[in-house]
Formats: structure tokens, sequence, C-alpha cells
């Protein structure tokens, strides 16, 4: 993709009780995807840590955002990842265009 001009973004695993209950092997799915995006000079949408906000932080219930095969998201889930995916986009696009070194983490964490 990135031969033919083609911008990449990873996004690393969501936050669900599937993933979070083997927590050490989803911690190393995140720090590969990392290692992967360094390397290849990609970004990398942290869902993972987004979601485990949600969850931890802000004290959600997975079932806010998680339907009940605690596996994939629900409807304001995905609204959610939408919303913070794409104002990453724009922002990132917008220092582009600025000649302004993209940040490291461009992220707002913010539930609708």
């Amino acid at each position: 993709l990135q031969a033919r001009g083609i911008d990449v973004v990873l996004i690393d695993p969501q936050y669900v009780p599937a993933v979070a209950e083997k927590t050490e092997n989803a911690s190393r799915m995140v720090k590969l995807l990392g290692d992967v995006a360094k390397l290849k000079n990609i970004s990398v949408f942290p869902r993972f840590d987004v979601m485990r906000q949600w969850h931890e932080d802000e004290k959600m219930p997975f079932d806010k955002f998680v339907i009940g095969d605690g596996l994939h998201m629900n409807d304001w889930g995905y609204a959610c990842f939408a919303q913070l995916l794409g104002d990453t986009i724009i922002k990132s696009v917008g220092q582009v265009k600025a000649g302004v070194n993209i940040p490291a983490n461009v992220m707002t964490f913010r539930p609708m």
C-alpha cells in the first residue's frame, strides 16, 4: 500500500471481555503493532487504550459499548470509535498541510 502512495493506519485490538481476559496476549499484540508501525513509519490508532479508558477510568460497563458476545462493539462503541478515528485523521491531515510534525499521540479520548 505504501509503495502505491496509500496512507496506512493500523488499529490495535479492542479492549473487550474476550480480549481483556488474556491481558498478556493483548499487550503483546499492541506492542507488536506499535513496533511494526514504527518500522514502517505509519500510525497506530490506540483503540485498546481508548476502550480500556472507557471501562477502567470512566467506569463504563462493557455492555455500554460491547454486544453480548463479549467480543464485538455495539453501535455506540462503533460510533465513538469512528468519531475518534475521524478526528485523529482530520487533525493529522491539518498538521501535515501546515508542515507541522505530527505528535505521537493525536488522540482526544472523548466518548460520545
